[in-house]
């Protein structure tokens, strides 16, 4: 298992499966704003279900130095903010 599966394990264990997205057209489609597509695509798209999974996630990316993509990082913001 190379290190970005295993990350994706990790992050499929700690949230559930159903909270992790990899089929290319959703990937495509997390990879496209109004600008275009980006030019680099997103391997995974995690959408965890409340505050203390998103809490949880943000932990476990620090700890294994999973990269945040900015635009993950202000909807978390936004989401947080709600809470």
């Amino acid at each position: 298992m190379t290190s970005i599966e295993n990350n994706i394990q990790k992050i499929s264990s700690l949230i559930g499966a159903e909270h992790v997205i990899q089929d290319q057209e959703s990937l495509h489609f997390y990879s496209t704003d109004i600008f275009g597509t980006a030019n680099e695509q997103a391997i995974a798209v995690v959408r965890p279900g409340n505050a203390d999974e998103l809490i949880s996630l943000i932990k476990l990316c620090i700890e294994n130095e999973i990269t945040l993509s900015q635009e993950v990082v202000v909807l978390l913001y936004k989401f947080i903010s709600a809470c």
